[in-house]
């Protein structure tokens, strides 16, 4: 439809139809985020009723491409649309005893697994009670973990032999693993006085 500048007064007719378009075009504005104005001095003289000029005057309203789809925002790592999986740890070898000898009676020693799908149910034990879980935190992009552990000390395991353990980690039914080396030291038995601060520290 073609709005001229003729009748100052216009028809019953042309005036529901304009409306109509108004309707129309403030409707899909609404969905595209575009914002227009209805001049109502313009339309009362005849003129377009619209003062956007994008607005082409027989109602249609293109689609303003000078606002294109954000497409670099990526989807949110953690939802659970995106499986459960655990690449690595750092670090992957800990020597027994580590975190043992300190005075707090949490774990102290981190550990960042890599993977995908963590997100804020997500939980993490090891297999072997030698080493104890602790806090952890799950990065914003849900692909990394960061959690605290203590090894306890392994009487049973020589020096340079090694322990293996995995850190199984859970998000609701699923469940995945990674491997990490406990590494075996000497133990130290004491005979006779000894000055403890003559002791290179271990820990």
């Amino acid at each position: 439809m073609t709005v001229g500048a003729s009748d100052a007064s216009p028809p019953v007719s042309r005036l529901k139809a304009i409306l109509r378009h108004a309707q129309w075009a403030f409707a899909i504005a609404g969905l595209m985020s575009c914002s227009l104005t209805l001049d109502d001095d313009a339309f009362l003289r005849g003129g377009p009723a619209f003062a956007d000029a994008s607005v082409v005057p027989d109602g249609s309203v293109p689609v303003d491409a000078s606002i294109p789809v954000d497409a670099s925002t990526p989807a949110d790592a953690s939802t659970p649309f995106e499986a459960l999986t655990v690449d690595h740890v750092q670090p992957d070898r800990l020597a027994e005893g580590l975190g043992s000898t300190t005075a707090s009676t949490e774990p102290t020693i981190p550990m960042l697994l890599h993977g995908s799908g963590f997100d804020s149910s997500t939980e993490v034990h090891a297999s072997d009670p030698l080493v104890e879980v602790g806090r952890l935190q799950v990065g914003a992009d849900g692909r990394r973990l960061a959690v605290l552990v203590r090894v306890g000390v392994d009487s049973t395991l020589p020096a340079g032999e090694e322990r293996r353990v995995e850190l199984i980690v859970e998000r609701g039914a699923e469940h995945a693993r990674v491997e990490m080396t406990i590494a075996g030291l000497d133990e130290l038995e004491l005979h006779g006085d000894m000055n403890v601060a003559d002791l290179q520290p271990l820990y």
